[in-house]
């Protein structure tokens, strides 16, 4: 029995870790395609219908192509796609949805797409396929793609009534969506198609309705693998869940913490003892390093950003040193390490204390950074009977340094107590660092380099997770718990510690002089009343939070509006104060319509409140949601991207930092 407990118990641990994994790594990709069934395209060929058909079934050969990807870092790529079709008027074919389980769903709609043959007007198809992967679909705005098949007619762009497709295009790269331009079929127009794309990588030579099954699939193949090449995934989840849910997972793939910008400067031995062969490998270090802080620390040389010093030394003198820096004597990096290439070898004595003096005085006196970093190269045989300068003259002058010995040529090692010296390792304040290397081709060691630049990029750049928010004016803000039965009392619960997390953020935000933040809750099913009235005070809020009973009866959010603009009246006085609505909602509400819906979403904007909604869960009325959030003007989509909060289920609620992520939106806006 006590095996089959333990056995029971390991294998439940695995399915959690697995569940685990794959909810923090899953990293989704929403796809709409916009399909032209104009007059111009069905009367291209007999019959109509021939070119149509071609088109949907490019579209679920598509859709078949569309499998769950292990992406870098071990993140699952997985997809929501979605359709519309449009001549003169666009119809939606079916909004987006997972495709795990809806694919087939999909494909059936597409099935049943028959051809309006009028007018083609793709501005208002580009336009409507923004807004809907903006109010639906991942949180995840730098995920989304459009696909626009299209023979690209009228070619003059006449009759466009929603402002021609230079402005969709426009509109959806504001938005960061992505437009990939395929042709109905190779013949068609490419300048029409070029507007339309995001740049040239998204037009290419893609067709939908070629003779060749196989020039689809490449259209296909290709645009899947650009996707899956560029696309950026931001996670941000909160660690101590993992660590909570099981210990041994590695949390290394979840930092997104950067190198700080920095000022680097290279040091680098051009004395006699080196040889001319080792100095080229020398350089050659010198431009690896940065091209790896570049590649694998994110490190932008550039600008206000980081910047790079290149000093080359060997016997005394000012003659014997060269000073190279990024942006003065190098416009750009390529120019830059071009010029590092360019350095002749010295091939003088051996005056290391001196360079370090020339360093500090002609080099560390321009860096401007918090970040101040110095890789000395040298074989650590400085001439210190003819160089009285000391080698430790760059202690105390607020600099990391890394001191790099190699053997020279001969094979005498290097003098390690000169080196300690050079990188300051007895500084308290900014102790350096050293390696000893056995020949100059050791330092293009793959993992050598890997350990010098996690030294040089010691220092870390971090998002703040806090994600603090200000309030530059007073604002009272009412949070409305949705109480109705189809929530259910374990999701009322959940609820109201997701609104007291969101109390807490509004009410210890930091406020700018003279603004005042109040905030109220209350809750709605069948009818709506207050659990606790504006407040400053946390701990009686949190207090009638924790003791709100769950109604448990209809769901009227009708009710919900007006019993906002009744308990958020004006404060009547000149500050200038907002008023703002915090709804639960997944949009269903008993004996409401649209009219009455869009009528009452006015009478909350007339009376000065702003709402923002939060949706929870797939089973929503999508059309109501987005009457919820568009004040009563629908074609106002940079708004209701802006006031709609979705989270996949309750449990979500209380994940990651979703709390934060819709307390500084409210606070914000």
């Amino acid at each position: 029995m006590c095996y089959i407990i333990f056995a029971l118990r390991c294998l439940l641990q695995k399915i959690l870790q697995m569940f685990i994994v794959f909810w923090v790594r899953q990293c989704p990709v929403d796809l709409f395609f916009v399909l032209d069934t104009s007059e111009s395209v069905a009367l291209r060929q007999k019959p109509p219908s021939f070119y149509i058909d071609q088109l949907k079934d490019f579209t679920k050969l598509f859709l078949d192509q569309l499998r769950d990807y292990r992406h870098e870092c071990d993140r699952y790529l997985t997809w929501n796609s979605g359709a519309l079709h449009y001549s003169d008027e666009v119809i939606l074919v079916r909004e987006l949805q997972e495709m795990n389980t809806q694919k087939n769903a999909l494909k059936s709609s597409i099935d049943g797409i028959t051809y309006i043959g009028k007018g083609t007007y793709t501005d208002c198809a580009i336009k409507r396929g923004i807004a809907e992967l903006l109010i639906g679909g991942s949180h995840y705005h730098e995920n989304k793609y459009i696909v626009v098949v299209t023979d690209g007619h009228p070619l003059t762009g006449y009759k466009e009534p929603c402002g021609g497709v230079q402005e969709a295009a426009n509109e959806a790269r504001q938005h960061g969506v992505k437009v990939f331009a395929v042709a109905i079929s190779p013949d068609q127009e490419d300048t029409r198609l070029s507007v339309i794309a995001t740049d040239h990588h998204y037009r290419q030579n893609f067709t939908a309705a070629d003779d060749s099954r196989s020039s689809n699939m490449g259209t296909i193949t290709t645009i899947i693998d650009i996707i899956v090449c560029v696309l950026l995934c931001i996670f941000i989840i909160d660690a101590n869940f993992l660590q909570h849910a099981h210990s041994s997972i590695n949390l290394f793939m979840l930092s997104e913490c950067k190198c700080a910008p920095m000022d680097l400067a290279f040091v680098v031995d051009s004395s006699e003892s080196i040889g001319s062969t080792n100095f080229a490998l020398a350089k050659d270090f010198i431009i690896t390093v940065i091209d790896r802080l570049v590649r694998d620390q994110q490190v932008k040389f550039a600008g206000n950003e980081s910047t790079l010093f290149v000093v080359q030394y060997s016997g005394g003198g000012a003659e014997a040193k060269e000073a190279i820096q990024l942006g003065v004597d190098a416009k750009n990096l390529t120019e830059f390490k071009q010029m590092v290439k360019n350095m002749r070898w010295m091939a003088e004595a051996t005056y290391t204390g001196e360079a370090l003096d020339f360093t500090l005085k002609n080099t560390i006196r321009l860096m401007r950074k918090e970040n101040k970093i110095v890789i000395v190269l040298t074989d650590g045989r400085s001439d210190t009977d003819r160089d009285t300068t000391p080698l430790n003259v760059l202690c105390g002058a607020d600099v990391r340094v890394g001191g790099v010995g190699v053997k020279d040529y001969s094979g005498r090692v290097p003098n390690l107590e000169q080196l300690e010296d050079v990188a300051c390792q007895s500084n308290v304040r900014k102790p350096g660092f050293t390696f000893v290397r056995e020949n100059f081709a050791d330092l293009l060691d793959d993992a050598f380099l890997q350990n010098l630049t996690n030294q040089i990029c010691q220092d870390k750049k971090c998002p703040d997770y806090k994600c603090p928010i200000t309030f530059s004016q007073s604002n009272d803000i009412l949070v409305m718990m949705d109480s109705s039965a189809s929530v259910g009392l374990k999701n009322f619960d959940t609820t109201k510690t997701f609104v007291h997390r969101l109390a807490e953020r509004f009410l210890t935000a930091e406020k700018q002089r003279g603004a005042v933040v109040r905030v109220a809750v209350g809750q709605y099913s069948r009818s709506a009343s207050m659990d606790q009235g504006l407040t400053t005070n946390l701990t009686l809020l949190s207090r009638q939070i924790g003791q709100a009973a769950f109604q448990n009866d209809g769901t009227n959010v009708i009710q919900a509006m007006e019993f906002a603009i009744s308990r958020l009246p004006g404060r009547g006085d000149a500050s200038g104060s907002k008023r703002k609505v915090v709804l639960f909602s997944d949009g269903r509400s008993q004996d409401v319509t649209e009219a009455l819906l869009e009528d009452q979403v006015r009478k909350v904007a007339d009376a000065g409140l702003e709402l923002f909604v939060v949706a929870v869960g797939s089973q929503v009325n999508e059309a109501n949601l987005r009457i919820l959030v568009s004040r009563g003007r629908r074609d106002d989509i940079s708004y209701a991207q802006r006031h709609l909060f979705r989270v996949a289920d309750y449990t979500s609620l209380l994940r990651g930092v979703f709390h934060q992520t819709v307390s500084r939106r409210v606070a914000m806006t």
